[in-house]
């Protein structure tokens, strides 16, 4: 998913558009569930991570393609979004068969 809204607009994607886009996958906290599967796929080196100041939304955390990987190099497009919505699907059935 972050390989193709990059391809599509040449822009990082904001956790807000992929909870939108995945609103019926994520459920409730959407956006909370897609930053933390974001963050995550940022700290294994699968995507990079920008924050930036914004005077009226304060801190604004964005994520796009390594840059070392170019962009557009399409046999990672489809593991991006392989990864994404496994792991979006994994923390989703956590919470909802957790007992907490």
């Amino acid at each position: 998913m972050v390989e193709e809204h990059w391809l599509r607009t040449s822009k990082a994607i904001e956790p807000g558009e992929v909870a939108k886009a995945m609103a019926p996958e994520l459920g409730d906290n959407a956006r909370q569930k897609a930053l933390q599967v974001l963050d995550a796929l940022a700290n294994k080196g699968i995507v990079e991570k920008q924050t930036r100041s914004d005077h009226k939304r304060r801190k604004v955390v964005s994520f796009q393609p390594l840059k070392s990987r170019g962009v557009c190099l399409t046999s990672f497009k489809a593991f991006d979004s392989f990864v994404l919505h496994s792991q979006l699907l994994n923390l989703f059935f956590s919470k909802l068969f957790s007992t907490g």
